[in-house]
């Protein structure tokens, strides 16, 4: 089962119609308040998939915000509704590459977002297999796992046995 709220990808939606191409280059800022929590992985995707467009700035210290600076005209360009609208590659590739542009200490936060991506698409199994193996290795200590069992657990959304 797939959870996203529609509402959430509608908004982002809306605002990638209407304000991206508003953005003047080498001097428009688009701040991703959420970018670096678990929850968004849509603005990990709509962002790379207008990489060319955009240039990683800045990473807020002790936030969940990035930074970039636009660098060309943004193409309107029309985004899926849901989660599932975005081919695998495309998820995949968004993640890598956000995984590259942030701190070494925020990369649980961009598995974090991966691993709840699957979950908002219905891959329910990948998305816990990412989250277990996680906590097995490397971000094992990670808050930003942590949140995300919290939450799917709390809205009976994942049951992680």
């Amino acid at each position: 089962m797939a959870f996203i709220g529609i509402k959430a990808m509608c908004t982002a939606r809306g605002i990638c119609r209407s304000f991206y191409p508003s953005l003047l280059p080498e001097r428009g800022y688009l701040a991703h308040q959420d970018f670096l929590h678990f929850f968004h992985g849509w603005i990990h995707v709509t962002t790379y998939l207008l990489r060319d467009s955009f240039e990683w700035t800045y990473e807020v210290p002790h936030s969940d915000m990035v930074v970039f600076r636009c660098v060309r005209p943004v193409p309107e360009r029309e985004f899926p509704q849901t989660m599932n609208g975005f081919s695998t590659e495309e998820v995949a590739a968004a993640f890598d590459w956000a995984e590259q542009h942030v701190s070494p200490g925020k990369r649980d936060t961009i598995a974090a977002a991966r691993a709840m991506a699957h979950l908002h698409r219905g891959e329910t199994e990948t998305g816990k297999r990412l989250v277990e193996s996680a906590l097995a290795g490397e971000h094992s200590n990670s808050a930003a796992f942590q949140q995300l069992k919290e939450f799917t657990t709390r809205f009976d959304l994942v049951h992680w046995g």
